[in-house]
């Protein structure tokens, strides 16, 4: 549960980071002896024009049906039965949304004392 409070809690502040991360590192140019050289989003996207293969393989309806609650059960940061749960303690307690990684720490050590409060006192 604690992590799962974690994620709840940081994944906002985080995930614009972890964004600009992807982008700068799969726009970057790699320069190899070894290994074809270029930028890793041309590389992955259009191996042909620097004689490789793409190893790309389709998903099957199947797989996409095993796979589809596992990958959603993430969107909002943590697992989907928890989000209920962080949402309305989070709420009670703070209701605006932490704008730095001090204020979500706050909220996350404020929102784990409370929901173990609760938990005892069933």
């Amino acid at each position: 549960m604690h992590l799962e409070c974690v994620r709840h809690v940081y994944m906002e502040l985080l995930q614009p980071e972890l964004d600009r991360t992807k982008v700068l590192w799969n726009t970057h140019y790699i320069r190899s002896i070894h290994t074809p050289a270029g930028k890793p989003n041309i590389l992955f996207h259009l191996p042909g024009l620097f004689g490789a293969e793409s190893y790309l393989k389709p998903l099957d309806d199947k797989s996409l049906d095993i796979l589809s609650p596992i990958l959603t059960a993430y969107l909002s940061g943590c697992r989907i039965p928890y989000k209920a749960l962080f949402d309305s303690v989070v709420e009670q307690l703070q209701p605006q949304k932490p704008t730095s990684l001090r204020e979500a720490a706050v909220m996350l050590s404020t929102a784990l004392d409370a929901i173990e409060h609760d938990l005892q006192n069933l």
